[in-house]
């Protein structure tokens, strides 16, 4: 298990996830799970969506020199690399999975040396294979130690996911489950699913660290800022969407209208 981060990788966080602000991340990484999304076809399209009014962007270790010149121009943009790939969102020309398997594709020194500010790894929990399961949890916790280790906060991505828990994905009990289990592994931050049932302060409130809320279906610019509206109101620290800005027709004005819903300004008018 990890200890407590390092000063470097709490500095971080804190610059991350700000006390008073809530965040507003894009994760540009969805490409390596899925495809790509919405109505892209290339890497290099996705950069449109690093220059909308968010405070930071989830890229993959080899994505990152496709974004450098918006990195660049953008030192307010907060950089969080995906380390793994999971084989449990395969895209629609592939057959769906219940249990599926992932593995590690980079590492935290990697992600340091690119100028990253923190690192993201799944933690799934509930697959029909226990030693698959012990594998994401292993694998989470060396990602957690060896961003401590490069002065980096790690986000653990605890999703309950596989033939144990099918039907139970986003039940509230399950996710504080996974939330305790992210945190005891060294989880600087999590991020989660919106609990079905409406329960988000039970959910959030379990957490002894911050809470990023994950787009979560339905998915429409309507929900994607009712979702922000209530994960804030539960104590969140922001949201780390993909599929609500890749689809929406306007995703620029989605930004605006989530910062308005939970009333926090946009860190370019800070810098």
């Amino acid at each position: 298990m990890s200890g407590a981060p390092s000063l470097p990788a709490s500095r971080r966080r804190r610059r991350l996830l700000g006390d008073a602000d809530f965040s507003v991340l894009v994760c540009a990484d969805v490409g390596l799970q899925v495809g790509p999304p919405g109505a892209t076809r290339r890497l290099d399209e996705l950069r449109r969506f690093a220059d909308l009014d968010v405070d930071g962007i989830v890229l993959t270790q080899a994505a990152v020199p496709t974004f450098s010149e918006t990195l660049v121009r953008r030192p307010d943009l907060t950089l969080v690399v995906r380390l793994d790939w999971c084989s449990q969102w395969r895209g629609p020309q592939l057959s769906p999975v219940s249990d599926g398997v992932g593995i590690t594709v980079s590492t935290p020194e990697e992600a340091a040396a690119s100028g990253a500010d923190a690192v993201l790894h799944y933690c799934l929990l509930g697959h029909g294979d226990p030693a698959v399961e012990a594998d994401y949890v292993e694998r989470a916790a060396r990602a957690v130690r060896e961003a401590h280790a490069v002065g980096l906060p790690c986000i653990l991505e605890p999703l309950i996911r596989g033939s144990n828990a099918v039907g139970q994905e986003r039940d509230a009990a399950h996710l504080v489950w996974g939330i305790r289990t992210a945190e005891e592994l060294g989880a600087d931050a999590v991020k989660v699913e919106q609990p079905l049932g409406g329960d988000e302060s039970g959910v959030i409130g379990a957490a002894g660290v911050p809470v990023l809320l994950a787009s979560t279906p339905p998915i429409s610019p309507a929900d994607a800022v009712a979702r922000a509206a209530s994960g804030v109101a539960a104590g969140a620290a922001g949201v780390a969407y993909s599929s609500d800005f890749f689809t929406a027709d306007r995703p620029a004005e989605l930004v605006a209208d989530i910062r308005a819903a939970v009333i926090t300004p946009s860190r370019k008018d800070h810098s």
